[in-house]
């Protein structure tokens, strides 16, 4: 049946649709791919005339992010062809303000965030906030846009720059000598120049600005979700402190109420592919701190059991007869992941047709 699906896969500046051709390739799924970036981008997509379109979105910069989701958004909204990730997904990916808005009107217990598009507002809150804190732009993937605010002169640079002239990521730690970032910092549009190569400014946040809570973290857990299927294993603090982006995994198995609390938000979100960082504070509460329906893979399974001195690859799903979790052994993260996300899109695309 899968021989029957065709799927429309777009282009993109991160080189990442790799993942999805080579899933398609292994699972042999018919695709074509196009040039979303083109003039005639929605003449190519008509005349494929595909069953579904599946994409991995831009992140670098939000030039390439805004251009890429307005014509993946106007795939799902105005063409009505299905797409994978769905656009709610890729809504709470791309924004940090839109996954708080929604963590908020589900009720979801997640960090306290404070969210100002006014200076004053702003000023207001960093005079009378307790610190440590923790600010975020509003993108920015593997920890990038994510920085502790340690007391009220630092707070106050933040919002001064947010509010002034714009907040943009820095590349090197702030406050710190860091000579060789620095120094690569300053030579690197010099050295793009000689190489006419261009020297594209990373993203600049303006008149807004969003602070959290610091939580006491005791474990921080993975949760993805494919399709029907679950895995999780523990993240590990990078040399900042930060857990995303640290590439570093324990790989202890979360608890069935780990499981149970994030299948309870995927569930209310009805996220076919999301991957979920949740926070077990000191006192054990669960507080979910990112939704990222694109996530990091950093090895061929996002959850292994040892058996045996062996790490064997697992994966779980929950059993609505018995109303437990079971778990399947196996090799279930190849092509980051991809080949489950198209056996999961090319599944429902199937039911589609047989509707």
């Amino acid at each position: 049946m899968k021989k029957d699906i065709l799927l429309a896969i777009p282009s993109s500046r991160e080189k990442l649709d790799s993942h999805i051709v080579n899933a398609c390739e292994f699972l042999n799924v018919r695709y074509a791919r196009f040039d979303i970036y083109a003039n005639d981008w929605m003449e190519t997509l008509c005349n494929i005339n595909p069953d579904g379109c599946v994409y991995i979105p831009e992140f670098r910069y939000e030039a390439w992010r805004s251009l890429f989701s307005e014509r993946i958004r106007f795939i799902s909204n105005e063409l009505k062809i299905p797409i994978y990730p769905q656009t709610h997904e890729l809504d709470l990916y791309e924004s940090k303000r839109r996954m708080s808005y929604w963590l908020n009107l589900n009720k979801i217990p997640h960090p306290k965030t404070w969210i100002f598009g006014s200076k004053k507002e702003a000023e207001q809150f960093i005079e009378n906030a307790k610190f440590p804190l923790i600010f975020k732009t509003d993108f920015g993937n593997a920890s990038s846009g994510v920085r502790r605010v340690s007391n009220i002169n630092e707070a106050r640079s933040i919002y001064r720059r947010s509010f002034g002239n714009g907040y943009r990521i820095p590349v090197f730690k702030e406050g710190s000598i860091d000579l060789i970032n620095r120094t690569k910092a300053l030579i690197r549009p010099f050295y793009r120049k000689l190489r006419s190569e261009r020297n594209i400014p990373r993203d600049l946040e303006l008149d807004v600005a969003l602070f959290q809570e610091m939580i006491d973290i005791a474990h921080e857990w993975r949760v993805i979700k494919v399709g029907n299927f679950y895995f999780g294993h523990e993240k590990v603090a990078n040399e900042n402190g930060f857990h995303s982006g640290s590439g570093h995994s324990e790989w202890t198995i979360p608890s069935d109420r780990i499981f149970n609390s994030a299948r309870s938000v995927c569930t209310k979100g009805g996220f076919n592919t999301m991957s979920l960082d949740i926070f077990e504070d000191q006192k054990g509460d669960l507080l979910v701190n990112e939704l990222q329906t694109v996530f990091g893979v950093i090895a061929k399974n996002q959850m292994y059991r040892e058996t045996d001195g062996q790490l064997v690859g697992l994966r779980r799903y929950f059993d609505n007869n018995l109303n437990q979790w079971k778990e399947e052994e196996g090799e279930f993260g190849q092509d980051y992941c991809y080949r489950l996300r198209i056996e999961d899109f090319a599944n429902h695309l199937i039911n589609l047709k047989i509707q």
